[in-house]
């Protein structure tokens, strides 16, 4: 891992640690254009929290699109894409709120 990283990664920490509850799960969501490099950046976070004993769990939003048929089944892009891409409901219910319970860390990107 370069020194860059190591360096973002610190900062990052800092902050989850000033933020995180004791004994509660933390979420961190990283964002970005298709192909600039967040499931690489995840990865590398990942371990980084790990060698720090923080216990992960990596998912990726893409196991979460909706079908196309709900995608796609407006006129307007922008609602479909914004609105309709992803099954929030099971997001939730299936995702987070076990999250919640089991008191993981959840890197998702």
């Amino acid at each position: 891992m370069n020194n860059n990283k190591k360096t973002i990664f610190k900062r990052l920490l800092e902050e989850i640690r000033k933020r995180k509850g004791k004994d509660k799960p933390f979420i961190i969501g990283i964002t970005g254009i298709d192909s600039a490099g967040k499931t690489k950046f995840a990865e590398s976070f990942q371990e980084f929290l790990n060698l720090k004993d923080y216990k992960t769990q990596l998912i990726q939003l893409d196991d979460f699109h909706n079908p196309k048929n709900i995608r796609y089944s407006g006129d307007d892009q922008a609602d479909n894409y914004y609105n309709k891409s992803f099954d929030i409901e099971t997001i939730v219910d299936k995702l987070l709120k076990p999250i919640r319970q089991a008191n993981l860390d959840l890197l998702a990107h």
